[in-house]
Order: structure tokens, then C-alpha cells, then sequence
């Protein structure tokens, strides 16, 4: 049976739900795990950080996710100067590109329109015989 593009789009929304469930069931455990519980206290004990009071051991620096917001590392330009962002990356074009372009193309149809010039007088001639 041949797949139909709702059946494909069909397909990719589920997998896109199973996806994202799985991933917040993955987080609820990370969250409510005793080996994490006992690696969050060690790291405070060697840090020396007493507990809050009130019973909560979450740091404060945490959010609902479980993951610490962080600034995104510095942009390093690559060797020609450009500035490549992920995953969208603009195409850079020079100021006279599609002047160049232009000019490219004009060249190309006119060597073309030259060549068959050159055969027809030839072939006028008697040089080439056909």
C-alpha cells in the first residue's frame, strides 16, 4: 500500500508526541532519582553548602526542568570572517554578485552565439562538408 502525505504527516505527529513524552517521563526520573538526590547533597557536602530550610534539597539555581539557564558560549568567527549559526545559516552574497552573474551568462550566450557563427560561415565557406 502506497504512503499518502497524511498518512506520513499522520506518522510524524505521533512520533513527535511519543518523542516528547518519553522525554518529560526521562526528566521525572532524572528528577525523582535517589542516585541524583545523593549526587546533589555530595556536591553540596564538598562544596560546603548547607541545605535551605524548609526541607527543599532543589538548588536554587535550578528551574522546573532541571537544567541551570546558561548564556550560550562566545561566536567565533570561522577564517574568512563569517559568523555560522546553527541550525539557520544565511547565504552571504558579495555586493556585485548578481552583476557578476549577469556578466557570466551574457559571456556564456555570446561564446555560444560566436561558435555557431563560426560553424555556418565554415560550413558557407566549404571547409567543413556536411
Amino acid at each position: 500500500m502506497a504512503l499518502t502525505q497524511l498518512e506520513s504527516i499522520r506518522r510524524q505527529t505521533e512520533a513527535a508526541a511519543r518523542n516528547q513524552m518519553n522525554r518529560a517521563a526521562a526528566d521525572l526520573r532524572r528528577e525523582t532519582s535517589l542516585v541524583n538526590r545523593a549526587h546533589l547533597l555530595a556536591g553540596r557536602a564538598a562544596r560546603g553548602v548547607s541545605l535551605p530550610s524548609g526541607g527543599n534539597t532543589e538548588p536554587r539555581s535550578r528551574t522546573l526542568s532541571g537544567t541551570v539557564p546558561t548564556t550560550p558560549p562566545p561566536v567565533q568567527p570561522a577564517a574568512d570572517g563569517w559568523v555560522r549559526r546553527s541550525p539557520v545559516q544565511p547565504l552571504y552574497r558579495p555586493a556585485n554578485y548578481y552583476r557578476r552573474l549577469a556578466t557570466r551568462i551574457t559571456q556564456v550566450v555570446l561564446l555560444v552565439i560566436a561558435i555557431f557563427v563560426v560553424v555556418y560561415l565554415l560550413l558557407r565557406i566549404g571547409v567543413i562538408r556536411v
